[in-house]
Order: structure tokens, then C-alpha cells, then sequence
């Protein structure tokens, strides 16, 4: 796959996972330097990692919280 084909991919997962109306927003709202960190993102993170079929939507949804949350003692 190549970076325009992953961006694409990347667009088409996160539009599923985020809804049409989020990702429109985010993407009227963007900035020259939005546009350039979400291209990475888009072509990477969601078309690149989200696109792999080794697990389900929920499950990368449970794994992408599980990385984000700070536990402090």
C-alpha cells in the first residue's frame, strides 16, 4: 500500500470509529500544522495499524485506552 492509499484507509477507519461529524469538524478546523501531524496519523495510525484485520474494531478501541490511561499510587 502506498502513503495515499493508507492516508484513504486512514480517513475511512477513523470516519467509522469517530463518526462523520467529528472527523468533519476536526478536519474544518485544522491548521497548516494540524494538517501536517494528521496526515502522519491518518496514513500510520489509522491506516496503517487500524486496518489490520489481527483484531476486531472494539478491541483496538479497549488496547488504544488501556495505553492511554495513567495510573498513579
Amino acid at each position: 500500500m502506498d502513503d495515499r492509499e493508507r492516508h484513504q484507509q486512514g480517513m475511512k477507519i477513523r470516519r467509522e470509529v469517530l463518526g462523520n461529524d467529528h472527523v468533519d469538524r476536526a478536519t474544518q478546523s485544522a491548521t497548516e500544522l494540524h494538517c501536517a501531524i494528521s496526515g502522519f496519523a491518518h496514513a500510520l495510525c489509522w491506516g496503517e495499524v487500524w486496518s489490520r484485520l489481527a483484531y476486531r474494531a472494539s478491541t483496538r478501541s479497549l488496547l488504544t485506552l488501556a495505553m492511554t490511561v495513567r495510573f498513579e499510587s
